[in-house]
């Protein structure tokens, strides 16, 4: 079927000579020297941190919550880069991003809402937007994930709940349920409904 959509980035010309471009342009030399900055803080932090903690004979408990950290940032990241991912890259298929971008139609028109492909083929030239797709996916995501990263009490308190032996009157719920599990599942529920929100926006504005 010649009408079937196609992934954005096998249209066209090869992904490696754009992607190299987009990568040494300003704006990539950017976003990747605050990449490096961000680790390298990070590093720092928890060096310091394992040496304050070593010293004082708790070196396990710095490893637990390292491991609390990047267990809460994963488990964050990876669905929010996939979701955002698969988001923009349905979007290439039935927008010309770059005439949106310029706010113009590909053949130099302004126009208010973007021209869709009918036959559902991606529009020509959106693999060249694909870096900057994966590049914006990484950022959302990491967003996500250092909000959950800084709320590792909660991942310690699900993962060794303990019950109290005393049921609420209304749910029939004992106590812990409360105190270890709600707060993590709110965290979850917030992050979902602020994702989902920002992707329909994102997909009704176009």
């Amino acid at each position: 079927m010649t009408d079937r959509l196609k992934i954005p980035w096998a249209v066209d010309a090869p992904l490696t000579s754009h992607s190299r471009r987009l990568f040494l342009s300003p704006v990539g030399l950017a976003l990747l020297g605050g990449i490096f900055l961000v680790v390298l803080f990070i590093l720092a932090d928890w060096t310091a941190e394992l040496l304050w903690l070593r010293a004082l004979g708790y070196q396990d408990v710095f490893w637990r919550l390292l491991f609390a950290e990047v267990a809460m940032f994963s488990t964050a990241f990876i669905p929010v880069f996939v979701y955002v991912l698969l988001n923009l890259l349905v979007l290439a298929r039935i927008v010309d991003l770059q005439s949106v971008l310029r706010g113009r139609s590909p053949a130099g028109i302004p126009q208010i809402w973007p021209n869709r492909s009918r036959t559902g083929v991606a529009q020509p030239n959106a693999h060249r937007l694909t870096p900057l797709f994966i590049l914006g996916s990484a950022a959302t995501a990491a967003i996500f994930g250092f909000v959950f990263s800084g709320e590792w009490d909660r991942f310690l308190r699900l993962v060794w709940a303990q019950d109290f032996g005393t049921s609420d009157p209304i749910y029939s719920r004992d106590i812990g349920f409360y105190l270890f599990v709600l707060p993590f599942l709110n965290l979850v529920q917030i992050s979902l409904v602020l994702l989902t929100l920002s992707g329909t926006l994102i997909l009704g504005l176009a």
